[in-house]
């Protein structure tokens, strides 16, 4: 990948995160795991030992390339390959 296209994916990443609240919240994410995920809005649970229930101190933006309206995946609505955008 050249490296101005490397470069241009971190900017306009700072630039997302730099957005208030309200604004990155219209990409709020969805069934495909597709968008903006706030501070505080899901629960990782990766252990069997002790149950966590604080909510995560993180946020994320979770994108993925476009696919047709036709492609296999989306027309049988399989879970998080995406469909589009958020």
């Amino acid at each position: 990948m050249p490296q101005h296209l490397i470069d241009r994916a971190w900017t306009e990443t700072a630039r997302f995160y730099t957005q208030p609240l309200p604004e990155k919240m219209r990409l709020l994410i969805n069934d495909h795991m597709i968008g903006y995920l706030p501070l505080g809005y899901s629960t990782f649970r990766s252990s069997r030992v002790n149950r966590n229930t604080k909510h995560d101190l993180n946020e994320a933006l979770f994108i993925r390339r476009d696919r047709s309206p036709d492609d296999p995946d989306v027309v049988s609505e399989t879970r998080a390959v995406g469909g589009g955008s958020a």
